[in-house]
């Protein structure tokens, strides 16, 4: 990870994901919490990282080369996850910050030890692992079965699910969506004119309306979800 602002001691006991049971970092002696600036490098696909932790706040994007050079978008990593590789692996994926992130981290040394030591982190530690794999095989299935346009929507709706979201009562929801429109299209594996055309085509249906800043009006998630074949049969497939 380069160049992040001076670490200080995490504040375990004020993190949501602390309290509710799911980061058991601070059980370790040498933690350490920093914050890195949108467009980061955290490490490079193949590298043995020098430090390893958990998101606690922002998003981070986790890119692949293939051998011509060509970049391919796998996903996002959203708080909670584990950021960087499990002790004596290496990274499958390029770590970008895809906006500004705070991290908790450590060594992979003192996480191999903990992880020894502590059951709950040795779960913790595999299950992120576990769901990380899971979301990037989902979204390399998606590629091969949905269309561009079907894959841009797709995109929306997974951002409902993940990312903040306001119910409306006129049943609506405003979902934030703080990643560039490029991430977008790279996960979309698509262009970014195919992006802006599909929003447009879904604001002229009354689907989606972009209130600017990131930020869309959603009228029927679960509609938005059938036109991007994410529900039914395309469920059960997944």
């Amino acid at each position: 990870m380069s160049e992040p602002r001076p670490h200080h001691a995490p504040p375990c006991d004020a993190c949501p994901h602390t309290i509710a049971g799911r980061c058991h970092l601070g059980h370790l002696a040498r933690v350490r919490c920093v914050t890195l600036a949108a467009e980061t490098v955290l490490c490079h696909q193949g590298d043995r990282t020098e430090r390893v932790g958990v998101l606690q706040t922002g998003y981070v994007r986790l890119v692949r080369f293939s051998a011509e050079g060509r970049r391919v978008g796998l996903g996002v990593a959203r708080p909670g996850d584990l950021i960087g590789a499990m002790p004596g692996r290496t990274v499958a994926y390029t770590l970008e910050a895809a906006t500004r992130v705070t991290l908790c981290v450590t060594d992979p040394a003192t996480l191999e030890r903990g992880m020894d030591a502590n059951a709950a982190l040795r779960r913790q530690m595999l299950t992120s692992t576990a769901e990380q794999l899971s979301r990037v095989r989902e979204q390399i299935w998606l590629r091969g079965r949905l269309s561009s346009r079907e894959r841009v929507i797709a995109f929306l709706v997974h951002a409902a699910q993940d990312m903040a979201a306001t119910p409306q009562p006129d049943g609506s929801l405003i979902v934030d969506v703080p990643l560039p429109r490029r991430d977008w299209a790279d996960i979309s594996d698509t262009a970014l004119e195919t992006v802006s055309r599909t929003v447009s085509a879904l604001a002229e249906q009354g689907e989606v309306q972009s209130l600017g800043g990131g930020r869309y009006r959603i009228a029927d998630l679960d509609r938005l979800a059938r036109l991007a074949r994410l529900s039914g049969d395309a469920d059960a497939a997944a």
